[in-house]
């Protein structure tokens, strides 16, 4: 641009060195850049609106858990349980239970070459999943996103149902179990044992072999005394034989030659009987020690048992501290897409880079806008302007 009658040209400042713009300066920008920001803006509005009709909706399902250790429950013990609850173990247990082809039919029809369909869902499924502590209190959130709303739902009550069980499994007191089979092993062995002893008992005629023994020996001893008693009348009458032998001294003699020979035999009976009775308890003692060892086995036992039951009670007391507050139910609305917030972000978005194309392309355009624009940077008067019209 030069003056009327020069003939110099007078070059143009380039962009910064340019004067800073006042408020009738942007308006004529804006004014100018109309139609382009329109443009930019209705593309970016109308790209917003198709891309949130477009995208598949996706649903939340909820839960909400309050976990207790004991009387207390600690920042700790949540975070614990935070990670149990999204550890891949469960995952993989209820992707098992509802099926792979379910949650992800796209894994199960066109799997991957580099993870099985199986490993490939518990990476989808742990990414739609969320498990988070309420602040500082304990009480877990565990939402899962899915485009179908019954899956989310059974998901997640799935996850909160196995999460119970892994949470019994890993604070319970693993000697808490025992099989009951053993109880009825050591049951059987006491039962054969005591048989076995009443059989002997039966077959031997033995009821008390104590006091059978004491009645033996007081047998013995009687007749051993009434053997020594035969033996002093037999000395006696061979002593009258000596004196005078009659036929009556005689007869007494024979017969008490017979009494004590019939005392010894039963003085045989009762030692024969004396040491059978000896070897019978012998092995009946060896019964009565079998009995007695299977019975402490049995009740040894048996109070184990007794005790795993009540510390598997204690465990169950300790599980039911996992209190499902809010089971997780069929959302009837998707959380995604926000279709009303995604149109306004489209609409400020258009409008932020509208704004910026206009002021860019002004910034960097070699033309003046109005004839003040042109008088402040050329420095020069403005003698006259002329309208242009595209």
């Amino acid at each position: 641009m030069s003056p009327p009658g020069s003939g110099e040209e007078i070059p143009v400042p380039p962009p910064q060195e340019r004067a800073s713009r006042g408020p009738r300066d942007l308006l004529t920008i804006l004014f100018k850049h109309r139609s382009m920001m329109s443009v930019i803006f209705l593309a970016t509005v109308l790209a917003a609106t198709i891309w949130s009709f477009l995208i598949p909706p996706a649903y939340e399902a909820r839960s909400i858990l309050m976990v207790t250790i004991g009387k207390e429950s600690t920042e700790e013990t949540v975070t614990s349980e935070i990670r149990i609850l999204s550890s891949r173990e469960l995952i993989e247990k209820v992707l098992t239970t509802l099926k792979v082809e379910t949650v992800y039919p796209n894994l199960a029809t066109s799997p991957s070459s580099k993870d099985p369909p199986l490993q490939a869902a518990v990476l989808a499924f742990g990414k739609k999943l969320t498990v988070e502590g309420v602040g500082k209190s304990n009480v877990i959130e565990v939402a899962f996103r899915h485009k179908d709303p019954r899956v989310a739902a059974r998901a997640v009550n799935l996850l909160v149902d196995d999460f119970r069980e892994k949470h019994l499994q890993v604070f319970s007191d693993p000697k808490s179990s025992l099989p009951g089979t053993q109880l009825a092993e050591y049951e059987k062995n006491l039962k054969e044992s005591e048989t076995r002893m009443e059989v002997f008992k039966r077959k031997n005629r033995l009821f008390s072999p104590e006091e059978q023994r004491s009645l033996l020996l007081k047998q013995y001893q009687e007749e051993k005394h009434l053997a020594r008693n035969t033996r002093e009348e037999i000395r006696r009458a061979r002593e009258r034989l000596k004196g005078q032998k009659t036929v009556e001294t005689r007869a007494d003699l024979r017969s008490l030659n017979a009494k004590a020979a019939a005392q010894a035999r039963r003085l045989g009976t009762l030692e024969n009987e004396i040491r059978s009775l000896d070897r019978l308890d012998t092995e009946f003692q060896a019964l009565k020690r079998e009995v007695a060892l299977n019975e402490m086995k049995y009740r040894t036992y048996l109070e184990r048992m007794e005790e795993a039951r009540i510390s598997e009670e204690m465990n169950r007391k300790r599980m039911a501290n996992v209190s499902v507050i809010q089971p997780a139910e069929v959302p009837a609305k998707p959380i995604t897409p926000k279709k009303g917030r995604n149109i306004l972000l489209g609409m400020l978005l258009g409008a932020v880079i509208g704004l910026g194309v206009a002021f860019f392309s002004e910034y960097t355009s070699e033309s003046f806008s109005t004839p003040g624009t042109a008088g402040k940077q050329l420095a020069l008067p403005v003698l006259t302007t002329i309208r242009h019209r595209d």
